[in-house]
Parts: structure tokens; C-alpha cells; sequence
């Protein structure tokens, strides 16, 4: 059986010149604080609970989504924002997204600062540190 001279079963495809990944730790790092302020925001108009008010609680998937992407949208940033530098490290056709990796990637690990200090945990650790 003789076989095909030309590339008739797989077809070339140039090397691709975006970092998906670096680009994904980019948008993560954009609505993490879109997330905050939508938790804020439905709080508040969920929240005016005073004599006579007639509000209503905000809807449990809404709530579980939001603080669902409150925690993992930082985490999901570092991680891709690591892939995205070492794929722009490595690939020559990618060093252009290199700032965009390293922009995700550390507005990332400042927006998961930001979450152990809006946690109970931040305060306990300002507490541990004031009293040594």
C-alpha cells in the first residue's frame, strides 16, 4: 500500500500567535472586582429591610454564583496567568502577550490578597499581629 505523497488526511496549521490562557487570567482579574460590586449591589437593594419593608431576599442561585466567582475567579487568574507567562516565555510568537500574562497575573494575587482581607481570616491576622 502506497502512501499519500501530500497531506491529504492532516492539514498545516500555523502556530497560533494569542496566549488564550494569558488572556483568560486578564478577564479573570477584570470581574473579580464586576463580582464584588455586584455583591455589594444586590446586598444593599436585597437588604433595605426596615419597618414596613417589603424586600425580597435575593434569589439563592444568584447569591451562590456570585460568591462562587468572588472565590475562584482570583484562583482561576493565577493559574492561568501562569500558564499564559510560561507559554509567553517559551513561544516566540507570544512574547507580545507577555505584559498582558504578568498584568493578569499579579492583579490576580492582588485581588486573592483582597479576599483574605475582606475575610474573618484577615481580621484574626490583624489581631494575631497587634498582639505578639
Amino acid at each position: 500500500m502506497m502512501q499519500p505523497t501530500h497531506h491529504e488526511y492532516h492539514e498545516y496549521h500555523a502556530p497560533s500567535t494569542h496566549n488564550g490562557a494569558a488572556i483568560l487570567s486578564l478577564v479573570c482579574a477584570i470581574l473579580w472586582p464586576l463580582t464584588l460590586a455586584a455583591i455589594l449591589y444586590v446586598n444593599s437593594v436585597a437588604n433595605t429591610s426596615g419597618p414596613g419593608s417589603t424586600a425580597l431576599p435575593a434569589p439563592e442561585p444568584l447569591s451562590t454564583l456570585l460568591q462562587c466567582g468572588f472565590t475562584i475567579l482570583p484562583i482561576g487568574g493565577i493559574i492561568a496567568g501562569g500558564v499564559g507567562l510560561y507559554r509567553a516565555i517559551r513561544q516566540p510568537l507570544l512574547r507580545k502577550s507577555l505584559w498582558l500574562a504578568l498584568t493578569g497575573l499579579l492583579l490576580s494575587f492582588l485581588w486573592l490578597v483582597g479576599i483574605f482581607l475582606l475575610s474573618s481570616a484577615g481580621a484574626a491576622l490583624v489581631y494575631w499581629i497587634q498582639h505578639l
